[in-house]
């Protein structure tokens, strides 16, 4: 497929040069589906206005979009009258292991506007906390913030280095979180995500040398990539790039998966049917396909592949789809009464291993490509809907592999973030997920569970596991595993 590429690089030539303008974006015929971030299901929004990819050349004429109003976050005082919700994480779930874990609540990052996507580095030059978050509102101008962690002096447990009585306190590990670096784009990200270890070193090694750039990737009105260095806190925006289209307007592209295999392949999906095949290393489109009947709202590799993908979309089905024979899909899930998925993640640990959630409802169905056609499990513990689910990265499984009741002990662990206010850990490795036992899926305890003020848009894991960030309202909460 061709494909258009805009190189904000180039556009800052010598003095005196013309700079390079990026490809212009056709107009709207008028209202079309999109997935609206703040409700996790298919919302509609008006264009009014021609536009096109903004750079980092100036400021041009923005696209005013009408969204759906998200939630509005809550009061500082509000929040305060829900602390103590914050420091007794839910114990309300019948998990029926001994082993449930309460997490606590530590550094927060509080920004000017609504957060929905975020992303936790799980490679960076001496080992820094870095965060990706992205705003979503109403207004043409949106942001990308970089969130930096710092660990400022350890003190106990009480604040103050002790009980109060002068004896010192065990000592408690902590975050504080600041933002070093922002860039300004016209639409909310759909999706953002720090390039995957693999392309900077392996998780742990000393291949992360100072000054390095970090790569990142945004998705919203086009596929986006960024460097970051950390030396100089400075975020460029590297190319934008864009399929070329038959319609007569540049459809959305809902979401995105960096392959860890090999990082220089990315999948997009969009509203127009299709999933692409990006090469970032050449900046072109590799191949392009129409994967469902109607919107795309999500696409994933599965672990150790270059080659096969799962994907989600309207029309309520997953599908797997193998890039060396693109002649046939094999659907691994379509319910008699579909409903659209909005989800679809891979266990990184496990090949045949999915998660996925629909829209509007407060389940996720654990699902193996082996055994297609029910889920394998089904996770009931919320009570209101989904918005948001995370594999535990992969390092975590060796890293937590001596912390004893900690959620990290586990080997397959999914977070998952919902307008219940509460983001819940779950063992999805027990024996009891037998398909030919439980046909319709059975129940998965919850070994962890974290109650907020405020709904949760996003969940991410930290390199391994032992922190969680919490997206919700302006703010991103940093939990303690």
């Amino acid at each position: 497929m061709n494909s258009n590429s805009y190189d904000p690089n180039q556009a800052f030539g010598a003095a005196g040069t013309q700079r390079q303008q990026p490809p212009q974006q056709q107009q709207s015929p008028g209202y079309y589906s999109n997935y609206n971030p703040s409700y996790g299901s298919p919302q509609l929004y008006t264009n009014k206005q021609q536009t096109t990819p903004s750079s980092s050349a100036g400021s041009q004429q923005q696209q005013a979009n009408r969204y759906d109003q998200p939630p509005q976050s809550q009061s500082s005082q509000q929040q305060q009258q829900h602390q103590h919700q914050q420091q007794s994480a839910s114990s309300n779930h019948n998990t029926g292991s001994p082993r449930q874990h309460q997490p606590r609540p530590n550094a927060n990052y509080e920004s000017q506007w609504q957060l929905y996507s975020a992303d936790w580095a799980h490679s960076s030059p001496k080992g820094l906390d870095l965060l990706a978050v992205s705003t979503y509102t109403e207004e043409s101008s949106n942001k990308i913030q970089i969130v930096q962690g710092f660990t400022p002096a350890t003190v106990g447990s009480n604040g103050n280095g002790g009980d109060g009585s002068g004896t010192p306190g065990p000592q408690q590990p902590s975050l504080e979180f600041q933002k070093v670096a922002e860039y300004s784009v016209p639409y909310p990200c759909t999706k953002i995500a720090w390039a995957p270890p693999s392309l900077r070193g392996n998780p742990g090694s000393n291949a992360n040398t100072s000054g390095a750039n970090m790569q990142l990737i945004t998705t919203g009105d086009c596929l986006r990539l960024w460097s970051y260095n950390s030396d100089s806190a400075q975020l460029q925006q590297r190319c934008a790039l864009i399929n070329k289209t038959k319609s007569s307007y540049m459809p959305p592209v809902t979401s995105f998966d960096w392959n860890r295999a090999d990082p220089s392949i990315v999948i997009t999906s969009s509203i127009d049917t299709t999933c692409t095949v990006w090469d970032i290393a050449a900046s072109t489109a590799h191949t392009q396909l129409i994967a469902h009947d109607s919107e795309v709202f999500d696409v994933s590799f599965v672990a150790n592949s270059t080659h096969i993908f799962a994907s989600v979309g309207a029309d309520g089905s997953v599908r797997v789809f193998d890039l060396r024979s693109l002649d046939h899909s094999t659907i691994i899930y379509e319910p008699q009464q579909p409903v659209p998925l909005v989800r679809i993640v891979g266990n990184p640990l496990e090949e045949n291993i999915l998660a996925t959630l629909a829209a509007n409802t407060n389940e996720i169905y654990i699902l193996d490509v082996r055994v297609p056609g029910v889920p394998v499990a089904t996770l009931t513990g919320h009570k209101a809907p989904v918005n948001s689910i995370a594999w535990a990265p992969a390092a975590a499984a060796t890293a937590g592999a001596a912390t004893g009741g900690s959620a990290r002990s586990y080997r397959h662990i999914l977070a998952s973030g919902a307008d219940d206010c509460q983001a819940l850990i779950w063992d999805v490795s027990e024996p009891s997920i037998n398909p030919k036992v439980h046909p319709h899926g059975t129940d998965v305890p919850v070994v962890s569970a974290y109650t907020d003020s405020q709904e949760i848009n996003y969940v991410t894991w930290n390199s391994d596991a032992s922190w969680l960030g919490v997206v919700r309202g302006r703010g991103v909460q940093a939990v303690k595993l």
